[in-house]
């Protein structure tokens, strides 16, 4: 779905890095799902890719209410916007994750915050270690 960012002079200074707000129904044209569906776990559904020619970010969506968002018009946090070079008027695309274990994987290896991000990747290579150490045990008991 393409979009286009605006900063209008009511938009919410406090919209989380993590997220992109768009109206809520166009939030159900993307994703398939009323606004309140899965909220307690984001990457079913509501995570994003978010395109522009300066790459390609992961986000959670959000619905908004129709009043305060134009359809066709996103918003996002500063971060983000210098991230995928953003200016006023902008266009990008935003297209919905499917909802497998990479897209979950993907989710948190490209998180935003450095903390949980962190703690996924040391968590991810200590499973792949414990893996090893298993099937090298394994093959020592056979011997």
């Amino acid at each position: 779905m393409n979009f286009r960012f605006k900063e209008l002079q009511d938009s919410p200074a406090d919209i989380c890095e993590g997220e992109i707000r768009i109206c809520s129904s166009q939030f159900k044209e993307l994703t398939g799902q009323l606004a309140s569906a899965h909220r307690l776990k984001p990457w079913k559904g509501r995570v994003v890719a978010v395109t522009s020619p300066a790459g390609t970010v992961y986000r959670v969506v959000k619905g908004h209410g129709h009043l305060s968002i134009p359809a066709g018009i996103c918003w996002m946090g500063p971060r983000t916007r210098s991230q995928l070079d953003i200016h006023q008027n902008s266009e990008l695309e935003i297209d919905p994750m499917p909802i497998q274990w990479w897209a979950r994987f993907l989710f948190y290896n490209h998180h935003l915050d450095d903390a949980v991000r962190f703690s996924f990747r040391i968590g991810f290579w200590g499973l792949i270690l414990a893996v090893i150490s298993l099937g090298l045990s394994l093959a020592a008991l056979v011997r």
